[in-house]
């Protein structure tokens, strides 16, 4: 078998398999929740329509944020077409470890795979950062003052826009063309805008808001009460606890992490059980869905790349 058709058979078989474990883990996930499906329908239907919303204002602010990101490397993409791949990342994101599926966003369409993939891995870098930092000034906030936590955050965002900004200034671009200097070079080429850190930046910070909203709304409609220092807490615990154990979907971390914590919350454990299936039915589960759509009209359905 040449080349060109090993890597047919890989890119064919590697498609069946992650359209396999899509259907599995959606599966899975039906088996695990069917039972508590009534707790969720204690939820207000305008919260749930709020929530469901707020879904869609994720994957739109982070197609705004690569096609952002994109244009600074030179590659122009429709808004539409970008969705699609975001939606479809985020699909091979749940069901990889610590969401590293989100680089096969590019499969299907004819961008350069080292700029898409330096496009992804400044995405996580931001997100990653800015979830520690709110993490980070969510405990001050608890254990000194609000005032130090949104200090610290201040300080904390200006000192990570000025490093990123000013790094890449110091650094010289190999002129090797492996795919890891191709990364490099291209990183440079993002950092180097300072009006693009900000904007990326922000988003990140507008991404955690929403997740933190629909967190907040889900434990009002619930009947949990918890100071929003706190919230903060137990919103972005839950979802770093979730990446750094590299179970894919999250399924069983989150929930282990929101049990475990609702006694130090003083919040009942069945309560926080009921947060757990009213996260995956109304947050995890509707962007698994879309998400798990648009991968099979990708790969099976020969995806447009304009």
């Amino acid at each position: 078998m040449s080349g060109a058709g090993i890597k047919e058979w890989l890119w064919k078989y590697k498609n069946y398999f992650l359209t396999a474990m899509g259907i599995c883990l959606l599966t899975l996930f039906w088996i695990k929740t069917k039972d508590e499906l009534s707790w969720s329908f204690s939820v207000p239907w305008g919260v749930v329509l709020t929530v469901l919303l707020l879904n869609l204002g994720v994957l739109i602010l982070k197609t705004l944020r690569w096609k952002i990101i994109l244009m600074q490397l030179e590659e122009s993409r429709s808004f539409l077409f970008l969705f699609r791949m975001i939606s479809s990342g985020f699909f091979l994101a749940l069901v990889t470890p610590a969401t590293l599926g989100d680089f096969g966003r590019s499969l299907g369409s004819k961008i350069e795979l080292s700029k898409t993939t330096a496009s992804v891995f400044y995405e996580k870098f931001f997100d990653s950062c800015t979830l520690l930092f709110i993490l980070g000034a969510s405990i001050i906030g608890i254990f000194y003052s609000p005032r130090y936590a949104y200090l610290f955050l201040i300080a904390i965002s200006l000192l990570f826009i000025g490093i990123v900004s000013y790094y890449p200034f110091s650094t010289n671009a190999s002129e090797k063309n492996t795919f890891f200097h191709q990364n490099a070079r291209h990183l440079k080429n993002i950092c180097v805008n300072k009006k693009v850190n900000l904007i990326t930046y922000l988003i990140s910070i507008l991404l955690w808001g929403i997740t933190l909203t629909q967190f907040y709304l889900l434990f009002q409609a619930l009947g949990i009460k918890m100071s929003f220092f706190t919230t903060l807490a137990v919103t972005f615990g839950s979802y770093l606890f979730g990446v750094i154990t590299l179970v894919p979907f999250g399924m069983g971390t989150i929930d282990y992490f929101l049990y475990k914590i609702s006694t130090l919350v003083n919040v009942s454990s069945s309560s926080m059980l009921q947060m757990t299936y009213s996260f995956r039915l109304m947050i995890t589960l509707p962007l698994l869905i879309v998400g798990f759509t648009f991968y099979l009209s990708m790969v099976w359905g020969g995806e447009s790349s304009n």
